[in-house]
């Protein structure tokens, strides 16, 4: 039988494309499907956040590995595109994608000629899947009254601003009270969420810095349950920052509007003092964890791999591989679990050498198998 050299990724985030450019380079022919018309998944709007020097927040990496993605001779690319049948075993799959209908503004203007037009058949020895996640909605929480008040946005809706230089329409001039409220539905057991969402401390910590670049004058708190300040880079980072922005421990339990004039009012619980206490913002800035991304489901049954009680997708063998319980399909990213971008490049890395080279005299470098799921 003839060998089959061709891999099949799934999902064109930072995952999908990091897998997908290392594979490739590893020397398999690889197809990425990505369901969106465009490649970058969430990491597409992040806006720079370089203030006087860069500060790592992978903005500009991002575009620079979807061009080397693209440009690839060993990768094809297909957007507005789904899995809809997966047959046959580890080396040897018969994979069928479908066109997904969008509409125009959703197709990038860059590389129109990636969507999909007709279904397609291929035969694909490893699968890897890399849908990435959803991002919470806090109108959940309706004590936060996002989308009800005016002054309550999320890290995404900041970037935005950011990214298409509005950051004038963000906040007035005599506005300068600005508070980020952590943990904004993760770490949250009565949900069935009670995990980290591993990006949204470092996310924060370089956007006050960015909103404090722009603006001097703010007086900028962070609300947090544990802050996590991991990696030796980002512990010297959040140092420099103990001097320019509050920290304060204690999530707000609601966001009200201030009692005289414009501006906001959180109601805070003191954890030291056991009391509660109001203080007062122009703008809250709520930082939303990650959620399963909701076509996991539908693949734990179409593809049949399990899928965890969080809604993640379940490791075959959690922290000695990335397979999932069906031999030749990997996971890699926030698909298996929360995780930041770093952690997700480090996992598609560690995929890539668990699948090897198309020959398979490739000995995987062991220092990468770690998949613990855990922005950059």
């Amino acid at each position: 039988m003839t060998e089959i050299n061709r891999a099949l990724v799934l999902g064109g985030g930072v995952a999908g494309l990091s897998a997908a450019e290392t594979l490739a380079d590893l020397g398999w022919q690889v197809t990425l499907v990505e369901r969106n018309g465009y490649l970058g998944g969430h990491s597409k709007n992040w806006a720079c956040m370089a203030t006087e020097s860069c500060n790592r927040c992978s903005a500009c990496a991002v575009s620079d590995r979807i061009h080397r993605v693209v440009s690839h001779p060993g990768i094809d690319v297909r957007t507005l595109a789904r899995l809809v049948d997966l047959q046959g075993e580890d080396g040897n799959f018969q994979a069928r994608i479908e066109s997904v209908d969008a509409p125009a503004r959703r197709i990038c203007r860059s590389h129109p000629h990636f969507v999909l037009g007709v279904s397609e058949t291929l035969e694909v020895a490893k699968v890897v899947l890399a849908m990435g996640f959803q991002t919470f909605d806090p109108s959940e929480l309706p004590l936060l009254n996002y989308n009800r008040l005016e002054g309550v946005v999320t890290i995404a809706d900041t970037d935005e601003y950011l990214r298409e230089d509005r950051l004038s329409e963000f906040f007035a001039a005599d506005e300068d009270r600005i508070a980020f409220i952590q943990c904004v539905g993760s770490r949250d057991r009565q949900r069935g969420r009670d995990y980290c969402s591993q990006f949204c401390c470092k996310a924060s910590v370089r956007l006050a810095r960015k909103l404090l670049f722009e603006r001097p004058d703010l007086k900028i708190t962070i609300y947090y349950i544990d802050l996590q300040v991991t990696g030796k880079e980002f512990r010297t980072f959040h140092e420099q920052m103990q001097s320019r922005i509050r920290f304060v421990q204690g999530t707000p339990a609601e966001i009200l509007p201030a009692e005289e004039g414009d501006g906001l009012r959180v109601k805070v619980f003191d954890p030291e003092t056991g009391e509660i206490g109001y203080e007062e913002h122009d703008r809250v800035i709520l930082a939303t964890g990650q959620t399963p991304n909701p076509i996991n489901r539908e693949f734990a049954e179409r593809l049949g791999i399990e899928l965890g009680p969080d809604g993640f997708l379940a490791l075959g063998d959690p922290g000695r591989s990335t397979r999932s319980s069906r031999p030749g399909v990997y996971l890699t990213g926030a698909c298996a679990g929360p995780t930041d971008l770093a952690t997700a490049c480090t996992q598609a890395l560690a995929t890539a050498a668990e699948i090897g080279r198309p020959s398979g005299d490739y000995t995987p470098n062991r220092h990468l198998m770690a998949t613990g799921s855990t922005r950059l």
